[in-house]
């Protein structure tokens, strides 16, 4: 009994003891995971097959409690047992973990490695059962890249190594200038890929958004997380903090917004019923299933209810969210026979096109009321020349004839014309452009024949045109 105290309990008393015979049966079991797993060779193979198995997790076991000593005053020795060996479960997961990379190691190298092909310019020269780096050699621009034109991948190159290099100096220059290089960092990416990658300008080709990707979009997509997201959301965590009211219940409310509101969508029509906003019953096989309609539940989980062109709608069906949207904020369900309260959050959005009304197409006076208004109109000139230059991919030249084109033909409302013509069609006019129509052309079929079938107003339009676009 003395005897197996002595030897299965370990102590500091017999410390030197304790770590040869550590240390004997765990190399004893790590040798026989390592001569299987290379060599093919069972050192345990008299052993029956079941119990031979085991027996390196049954050397490794034995060996780490020998050395599971506290407080041994060997820094190595008790940083061991503090981290990976302070228990018999961890000390079966280490010994799982450095198993499995001994057994797993060898086949990785082969494959990526020893029995992989690197020569070629095909992956169909690929015959060996590695991995075939002839194909990564070979798509290696894409992976890189993406869809980016071949012959302007040097702006790509440029741009990032023109980070790099101002990185490297931020990190080396002394005190007085690192201020000028970190404004630098932080504000030249947004003019170097406005300006280079997407081009535009100065003689560089347009490149359109969708064409990015690969790795480079990647590294994109994380500078700008960093640039805005991190500072942001640094502001706001501190600000939600502050002891200023205000400060700290608008980042408190901006982030609960954001964060935890969804959105949902109705498109509404002519045939739009109230049973489509609130709900109905389904059949299923013998049995019916109630299905909530899009209004019921945004109203139960506080999200935002947007109704885009609510004019659209039957004025019956929009009679039903006069009850959300007053003192009351309570949506009947008649079919159920329930009264639900809108949950904390709840905002009912509807939108419409005042020029698609007429006698028949009108919000209800009712209606209206209930709800802040919020007008917008055309973009000014200079503004829609950015965005149908951003969006066609034409040239600013095009974009801003296509924007005195639009400011002509809205002023033709007061002759005869329903609707002037707004900046989607204006871009599609551009992208038309872009892809090598003539102007005239383009504006014809995506301005002219698009905003009316009058075709004394067609006319009219079409002059205004050519006085714009002479070819």
């Amino acid at each position: 009994m003395i005897g197996k105290s002595v030897i299965f309990k370990p102590n500091r008393e017999n410390l030197n003891l304790y770590i040869i015979l550590g240390g004997a049966f765990f190399t004893l079991g790590l040798l026989d995971v390592i001569l299987n797993s290379l060599f093919k060779a069972n050192i345990t193979s008299f052993l029956p097959l079941n119990f031979s198995f085991f027996t390196p997790i049954f050397f490794g076991l034995i060996g780490l409690h020998f050395i599971r000593i506290e407080f041994s005053g060997n820094k190595i020795l008790d940083s061991i047992n503090k981290n990976i060996n302070s228990n018999w479960f961890n000390a079966l997961l280490t010994l799982l973990v450095i198993f499995l990379l001994i057994k797993t190691t060898p086949g990785l190298l082969n494959w990526l490695f020893f029995d992989a092909d690197f020569i070629g310019v095909s992956k169909e020269e690929c015959s060996r059962e590695g991995a075939c780096w002839i194909f990564v050699y070979v798509w290696f621009e894409r992976f890189i890249y993406g869809l980016y034109p071949n012959e302007e991948i040097w702006r790509i190159n440029f741009v990032f190594l023109t980070l790099i290099i101002s990185t490297i100096l931020l990190a080396y220059s002394p005190d007085r200038l690192k201020k000028y290089f970190l404004i630098f960092l932080l504000i030249s990416p947004f003019f170097l890929w406005k300006l280079i990658l997407s081009g535009g300008n100065f003689g560089l080709e347009w490149v359109e958004t969708n064409a990015w990707g690969g790795l480079s979009l990647t590294f994109i997509i994380s500078i700008f997380a960093l640039l805005f997201c991190f500072p942001i959301g640094t502001f706001l965590a501190l600000g939600r903090r502050s002891s200023y009211p205000v400060i700290r219940y608008s980042c408190i409310g901006f982030i609960e917004f954001w964060r935890g509101v969804p959105l949902i969508t109705v498109a509404c029509h002519e045939d739009l019923t109230a049973s489509d906003l609130v709900g109905r019953y389904l059949l299923e096989g013998d049995d019916t299933r109630w299905v909530d309609g899009p209004i019921t539940r945004a109203t139960k989980v506080g999200a935002i209810c947007y109704l885009d062109e609510v004019v659209e709608a039957r004025k019956d069906t929009t009679v039903l969210i006069h009850p959300l949207t007053d003192y009351r904020r309570l949506l009947p369900v008649e079919k159920r026979g329930e009264l639900l309260e809108a949950a904390d959050g709840f905002i009912l959005v509807m939108s419409y096109n005042p020029g698609y009304q007429s006698a028949l197409k009108d919000l209800k006076h009712s209606t209206r009321q209930r709800f802040i208004a919020i007008e917008f109109g055309y973009p000014d000139r200079d503004q829609e020349t950015e965005i149908i230059a951003q969006e066609s991919g034409v040239d600013l030249t095009i974009a801003s004839e296509l924007a005195k084109l639009a400011e002509k033909v809205r002023n033709l409302k007061e002759h005869g014309l329903g609707e002037g013509v707004s900046t989607r069609l204006l871009v599609y006019a551009g992208k038309l452009i872009h892809q090598g129509i003539s102007p005239r052309r383009a504006c014809e079929v995506a301005v002219v024949w698009a905003l009316t079938d009058d075709l004394e107003v067609q006319r009219s339009i079409e002059e205004v045109v050519t006085s714009i676009f002479e070819e």
